[in-house]
């Protein structure tokens, strides 16, 4: 098998170490072009003391779970306090108004039910799509439901495979930190878990790619089912 032949290029790394990931289309792509190897590879580099990334997500992981206990154990008070100075930006605008659409929704619907004795219902909110729903919507009383469009308005829309970087999106272009070299390369600048951050993975969706559907990132599920309580 022939080998291709070395190139350098003018890269200057500001990191103290680096590591390389290649997203499935990469592989498809091993081959010579301008004297270097056009293997479409995503070089992340990190900055993170103590090396590796996972000091960044152990820390995200840890102040989450202790805003989870405060918010159980602030007062209704503290909450909405909290809650309207959160609410500034029009992304975190637009989905608490969604979210309380929801819960009206599900609130009228149990004031319009016929009087009769049922199973009590519980309010949650779904780990996959974040979207909110009752107990009546998980998966067992899902597949009772009758007609798939009944399902399909009332279940989980989401994607069983996982989002990896799309190295040919034109998203990266705008993007602060992310540079691009010969051939299909781009070398991003990190410190940034671009595949696991949930906020650069809703903020830059269009720059990330489906493995179960090879759809793009912002777009919603491809398989149907019911809720799973987050």
């Amino acid at each position: 098998m022939a080998s291709c032949p070395s190139h350098s290029s003018n890269l200057i790394f500001t990191t103290s170490s680096s590591t390389t990931t290649k997203s499935p289309k990469s592989r498809e792509r091993l081959t010579c072009s301008g004297g270097m190897g056009d293997t479409s590879t995503i070089i992340t580099t990190t900055t993170t003391a103590g090396g590796g990334g996972g000091g960044i997500a152990k820390a995200k992981m840890e102040r989450h779970t202790k805003l989870l206990k405060t918010i159980d154990t602030a007062s209704l008070e503290h909450l909405r306090m909290v809650l309207k100075m959160v609410c500034t930006e029009s992304g975190v605008i637009e989905y608490a108004l969604d979210v309380f659409t929801q819960l009206l929704d599900i609130d009228t619907k149990h004031e319009n039910k016929e009087e009769e004795e049922e199973e009590e219902e519980e309010i949650k909110t779904c780990r996959r799509c974040k979207k909110v729903f009752t107990t009546t919507t998980t998966t067992r009383k899902l597949e009772e439901r009758e007609g798939e469009e009944e399902r399909e308005e009332e279940g989980c829309r989401y994607h069983d495979g996982n989002r990896y970087v799309d190295i040919e999106s034109e998203v990266w272009t705008k993007v602060e930190g992310v540079c691009w070299r010969d051939g299909m390369d781009m070398v991003v600048n990190c410190g940034v878990d671009w595949e696991d951050d949930p906020v650069l993975l809703e903020e830059f969706a269009e720059g990330f790619r489906w493995d179960c559907c090879d759809e793009d990132g912002g777009v919603e599920g491809c398989v149907v089912g019911g809720h799973v309580a987050g």
